[in-house]
C-alpha cells in the first residue's frame, strides 16, 4: 500500500481482481471501500485480463509490477481509479505505466498525484530505471499527467505519442 498527501494505493491480488472482474460490489465490501460503478469495465476489463494471465505465470513476490492498483480518494473514501505497470521490468531496466480514473475525477490532480507516487515506488526498485508510456495525442489530460510528472516525449508509434521517464532524471529520486 501507498499513501500520499490525498490517496491510498492499493496494490490488487490475483484474486481480488477476479473479484472486481464479476463483480465491483464483492471487491467493495472485500477491501472496505466503495468502487464507482464502472471502473473495471470497458478496456479496463480487457487490461485486466491480460494481466490476470500473466500473474498466472509469475512469483506472486512479483505481482505488484503486474497487477492494478486501486487509487482510493481518502477525502471521499471511494475507490475511483486503477493504475500499473504492463509487466516486469526489463533487462534493460525498462516497464510501461499505465492508469485511468472515473471522469468526475479527472483534472483534480490525482492521477498526477499516483502516478508520481507509482514512479517513486518503482524507482525505489535497483531493477527499475526507466518508465515508459503511450497515449493519444487527443488525450490531453493524459499527456499533462506525464509532462507534470517529467516524462519526455520521445517519438511516436502508429497513432500514439510516447514518453518516457529515466530514473536518473527524476527529481524525487
Amino acid at each position: 500500500m501507498i499513501r500520499t498527501e490525498r490517496l491510498t494505493l492499493i496494490p490488487l491480488t490475483r484474486q481480488q481482481l477476479e473479484t472486481g472482474l464479476a463483480s465491483a460490489r464483492d471487491l467493495a465490501a472485500q477491501i472496505n471501500y466503495p468502487i464507482v460503478a464502472d471502473l473495471m469495465q470497458g478496456q479496463a476489463e480487457v487490461a485486466i485480463r491480460k494481466k490476470l494471465e500473466i500473474m498466472r505465470d509469475v512469483d506472486p513476490a512479483q505481482h505488484n509490477w503486474i497487477t492494478y492498483w486501486l487509487i482510493v480518494i481518502n477525502s471521499e473514501n471511494i475507490a475511483a481509479g486503477l493504475l500499473g505497470f504492463k509487466g516486469l521490468p526489463s533487462a534493460d531496466g525498462s516497464v510501461e505505466i499505465g492508469y485511468g480514473i472515473n471522469s468526475i475525477y479527472q483534472s483534480l490532480g490525482y492521477m498526477t498525484e499516483a502516478v508520481k507516487a507509482l514512479v517513486v515506488w518503482a524507482f525505489s526498485h535497483p531493477e527499475c530505471r526507466r518508465i515508459t508510456a503511450n497515449t493519444l495525442p487527443d488525450n490531453i489530460r493524459s499527456r499533462r499527467v506525464l509532462l507534470k510528472n517529467c516524462f519526455n516525449e520521445t517519438g511516436s508509434e502508429g497513432d500514439e505519442i510516447l514518453y518516457e521517464l529515466k530514473k536518473a532524471g527524476f527529481p524525487a529520486i
